[in-house]
């Protein structure tokens, strides 16, 4: 006979187990991305470096990405409801122009946040647009 089954949930994961067994939650990458103008290698905008660009991180790129996109269309809407500086790119480069890309996966998650300072601070000055907006700046 079979004992009665549990379940634990672990951040949008769902595992049944039995009772007696060893739980071990599931580790999660998060990873510091940057969002920058689209450039072809090699190209003058490639090489020119100051390209607005804004540093976050997450545990689900793609999600992350659309997540942004869908800020900027609201901020289209209306300007009021900026919810995050991402928008600044996009209203720059426009929608197709911006693409994100992952600096770096972190395992630890309290080292995430100095990672993502560490990225930020290693950006020329003026062009990373996290500190233009302080309100929003952790979106």
């Amino acid at each position: 006979m079979v004992g009665p089954v549990c379940k634990f949930i672990f951040k949008n994961r769902v595992e049944r187990i039995k009772n007696h067994d060893i739980i071990i939650a599931p580790k999660q990458k998060t990873f510091i991305y940057i969002l920058h103008e689209k450039t072809i290698p090699g190209s003058v905008a490639d090489q020119d470096n100051t390209g607005l660009r804004y540093i976050g991180s997450t545990i689900n790129p793609k999600k992350r990405f659309a997540n942004h996109r869908s800020h900027f269309k609201l901020f289209l809407k209306d300007p009021s409801l900026i919810r995050c500086s991402s928008v600044y790119i996009f209203e720059k480069y426009g929608l197709e122009n911006v693409e994100m890309t992952i600096l770096e996966e972190v395992e630890r998650k309290d080292l995430v946040k100095s990672r993502e300072i560490y990225h930020i601070n290693q950006q020329p000055k003026n062009v990373c647009v996290n500190s233009r907006n302080k309100l929003f700046a952790t979106c």
